[in-house]
């Protein structure tokens, strides 16, 4: 019921907009809510709402009237969807399927755009790849996560684009061609705990090398800051929300209590359950014993392999956690005095407040790991994994 409200809110109030209010740009203070939600991702009914003013306000001409298949459709609540649908704008998911309540990937939103460029102005040359065209018209960065879903703000951002770009279209970027290197060796950054003024640095010098990184996360990390790291293609994973060892490793019930407190926020924010995980301590820790006993971590480890869940320890480290007043050369020597120069390598670093060393010698870290011939990944289900055996 409170969808269905919010939807009529929000037709109103696109609606009650002229077309020459758009004629530049999207207004966002006539958006319900922006300002809360531009970091959260948009489902394909908000979504196709502004992908009808954005066709009106290139095409000048109101959509034409069309029949609904869409068995999941509602065109009291959704009265645009088998318009834009079709002039072949967007398209469903199935038989007569649409899932409004479904996310959008960056490469949707690209097709999304030159589909409506094209029922507008058909003349335009667009290409076979619409992502390709996206970026040299300014419209889309090419450094983004193609399969990362998409956020109302950059969804608004990628529309006001789109329009500054008509009705010519003209080419302002160059799309730089991607020659695939393959690497006999990997490095996976890895960063835990919570985030602090740290962690812009380390995103900051991620993005400058384009390297994709994994970020093992605890309590209730800043939107914004977890919504930039998905946007920039990292990967996120569960780090407990506590991080108490006292009350995580008492009982494989508590451990899970925490650990989808912290599933529950990151997925309010970022829309999906990450499955990558890490234990606090790694999962052969001995300190657990003492509160869960000896065979704490096995079940524990069970368990979530059981529950689909992938944990991940590390085979080279920073011991930033550990060593106190350590410098940033104290740190690269860390990592290079444990990596195997020959195999793959999971590094692991910390992010929170004091690990200013960390941040500042990440540039040094990444630039040893390339003379050495590694490449860079993050963790995922396919990857290369490090586990702990336990005893």
């Amino acid at each position: 019921m409170k969808k269905i409200i919010y939807m009529f809110i929000l037709a109103i109030s696109i609606n009650s907009m002229t077309i020459t209010a758009f004629a530049n740009s999207f207004d966002t203070n006539s958006i319900p809510k922006y300002s809360e939600r531009q970091y959260y991702y948009i489902d394909r009914g908000e979504f196709s709402s502004y992908v009808a003013e954005l066709y009106k306000s290139m095409s000048q001409k109101e959509l034409p009237e069309s029949q609904n298949n869409f068995i999941d459709i509602d065109v009291n609540m959704y009265p645009e969807i088998p318009k834009i649908a079709s002039l072949g704008i967007m398209v469903g998911t199935g038989e007569n399927q649409f899932s409004p309540a479904s996310t959008l990937t960056n490469k949707d939103l690209c097709q999304v755009i030159v589909n409506t460029i094209k029922a507008v102005y058909p003349e335009i040359d667009t290409g076979e790849n619409a992502f390709e065209f996206a970026v040299t018209r300014g419209i889309i960065s090419q450094k983004i996560d193609l399969n990362s879903k998409v956020t109302l703000g950059a969804t608004i951002d990628a529309f006001n684009k789109t329009l500054n770009s008509a009705p010519n279209f003209e080419a302002t970027v160059v799309f730089e061609k991607e020659n695939p290197v393959t690497y006999d060796k990997i490095a996976y950054l890895t960063f835990d705990d919570g985030v602090s003024a740290n962690t812009i640095k380390i995103l900051d010098t991620l993005k400058e090398y384009n390297i994709k990184a994994t970020f093992y996360l605890t309590g209730e990390t800043d939107p914004a800051i977890l919504k930039r790291m998905v946007d920039e293609g990292h990967a996120i994973g569960n780090h407990t929300y506590s991080h108490d060892y006292e009350y995580i490793y008492s009982s494989v019930e508590n451990f899970f209590k925490d650990f989808y407190k912290e599933e529950a926020y990151l997925e309010s924010i970022i829309g999906y359950k990450p499955t990558l995980v890490r234990l606090p301590g790694g999962s052969n820790n001995t300190v657990s014993h003492k509160y869960g006993g000896s065979n704490i971590m096995k079940e524990i480890t069970a368990e979530l392999t059981k529950r689909g869940y992938i944990y991940t320890d590390w085979n080279s480290e920073a011991k930033d956690a550990t060593t106190k007043n350590i410098t940033p050369e104290q740190v690269k020597q860390n990592i290079f005095s444990t990596v195997s120069k020959n195999k793959n390598a999971v590094v692991l670093m910390h992010q929170t407040v004091g690990k200013e060393a960390t941040a500042e010698a990440l540039p040094s870290v990444i630039e040893e790991f390339k003379k050495l011939g590694f490449g860079f990944d993050k963790i995922s289900e396919t990857s290369f994994n490090t586990q702990f055996t336990l005893k």
